[in-house]
């Protein structure tokens, strides 16, 4: 099995620009922040951008919910194999992975329902978290809909581990 290096995660996290859609927003929710490709990188002869955008494009949700999940995965793939020369083991980052698309998943119902209403495709990972982890016990619709936006993650980050554990098995 392969490893997952330091260089190779910022690789990836080095194609993104943070940015606000209103920054003179007195508000910090209001400034409303984003991430997106660099200018300078996104062409097809730059690899790199050409994996990561194309397993992006294949993903039916929002794109801001695509592209921050993106950075939070490589954020914590980052800060997992910082000190780590060598690199980690890919079995040893998928249990970090597992984590962190939990922790990412938010515990607010107004977060959960905004989501809900960014896109339809969104109403696709109710069926896929149905479908994965059957009806919550007590029916609660709430509770189905943080396993939808847990399935939407999961799909997010598994493409940008697909992707790196590639590129550690060609380096093997």
């Amino acid at each position: 099995m392969g490893r997952i290096k330091n260089e190779q995660v910022k690789k990836y996290l080095g194609l993104f620009k943070h940015g606000f859609r209103n920054p003179d927003a007195k508000d910090v929710e209001d400034k409303d922040a984003f991430y997106s490709f660099k200018r300078e990188v996104r062409n097809p002869g730059n690899e790199a951008y050409r994996k990561l955008s194309d397993a992006m494009h294949e993903i039916q949700t929002d794109s801001d919910t695509v592209y921050n999940q993106v950075v939070n995965c490589l954020e914590l793939l980052d800060e997992r194999t910082e000190d780590e020369p060598d690199g980690v083991d890919i079995d040893d980052l998928r249990d970090d992975m597992i984590e962190g698309i939990d922790s990412s998943v938010s515990v607010y119902t107004t977060d959960l329902t905004k989501w809900l209403a960014r896109t339809t495709w969104n109403v696709y990972y109710l069926g896929e978290a149905l479908q994965e982890f059957g009806p919550p016990k007590d029916n609660d619709g709430f509770k189905l809909l943080a396993l939808a936006q847990y399935a939407c993650h999961s799909e997010i980050w598994h493409a940008v581990f697909e992707i790196l554990e590639e590129e550690a098995e060609e380096e093997e």
